[in-house]
């Protein structure tokens, strides 16, 4: 079980990793890593500023802390489907 979660939680940062390396060659790579960064942070202060509308009362902070975690993933997720995206389009240009 101990196994299955240290891979859960390094899914994530292997794929976003993954995604860099794919659009790290791209001219546009730090317009791409800049836009992912403020797309996350505005994901991040809507989360902090209606916290309390999204999670309602939340005693220990878990669900709230669920949450971040579901659209940091999502988000990972969405980027590395994005960068898979933009790589065939320029093979496919080449």
């Amino acid at each position: 079980m101990s196994y299955l979660m240290l891979i859960l939680f390094l899914i994530p940062p292997g794929l976003a990793i993954a995604t860099y390396f794919i659009l790290v060659e791209r001219p546009y790579f730090w317009s791409t890593v800049l836009a992912h960064l403020v797309i996350f942070v505005s994901y991040m202060a809507l989360l902090y500023i209606f916290s309390r509308e999204i999670a309602g009362h939340n005693e220990y902070g878990l669900r709230l802390m669920g949450i971040t975690i579901l659209i940091m993933v999502v988000h990972i997720i969405g980027a590395f489907i994005h960068g898979l995206y933009i790589r065939s389009k320029f093979k496919r240009q080449e």
